[in-house]
């Protein structure tokens, strides 16, 4: 089955090569293959860095406290689309591009990023770590002088989406 999955990727691949190669010429085509993949490659150096950079505050802060905490889920569920999406543009190819630039933008970032934390709650729980963050949910304030409520907590799997703005 993989097999049929590469082989249609790369006869897409191809059929898009051809198609932009004769609508923008042969240097742009190429150009442009250039351009996104070192495009990619900043963005794979940037974003491996700043995930680094958070995972080892993460050892950090738990080496400080003495605890043995799981990593950071949200900095590998947020980092990594953004990885794959360096990777995809890296990637000769414009369909490969294309698929980048999605995992790029907002939605689709938060589409896989929803999709990874899931898999990483589930892996995580699988084998008997038990893993809960509170979230304070701050409601209006009423217009009478009763103190605000209490923020209330939450499990990873109940969030409301990320604001694709946030970022």
């Amino acid at each position: 089955m993989a097999g049929w999955i590469v082989m249609l990727w790369v006869v897409a691949e191809v059929a898009a090569i051809v198609v932009v190669g004769q609508q923008i010429g042969v240097l742009a085509t190429v150009a442009l293959f250039f351009g996104t993949s070192l495009l990619g490659l900043l963005l794979l150096r940037l974003e491996g860095i700043v995930l680094l950079w958070q995972l080892l505050r993460w050892v950090d802060e738990t080496q400080q406290r003495g605890e043995i905490e799981p990593p950071p889920l949200d900095a590998i569920a947020g980092s990594l689309p953004r990885l794959f999406g360096g990777l995809l543009l890296v990637l000769p190819g414009f369909v490969s591009d294309a698929l980048g630039l999605v995992l790029l933008l907002p939605p689709g970032r938060w589409w896989l990023s929803r999709r990874i934390e899931r898999w990483l709650l589930a892996y995580w729980r699988e084998r008997g770590a038990t893993i809960t963050a509170h979230y304070h949910v701050h409601p209006a304030p009423a217009p009478c002088s009763e103190p605000p409520a209490e923020p209330a907590a939450s499990s990873l799997l109940e969030l409301p989406p990320p604001d694709p703005h946030a970022h």
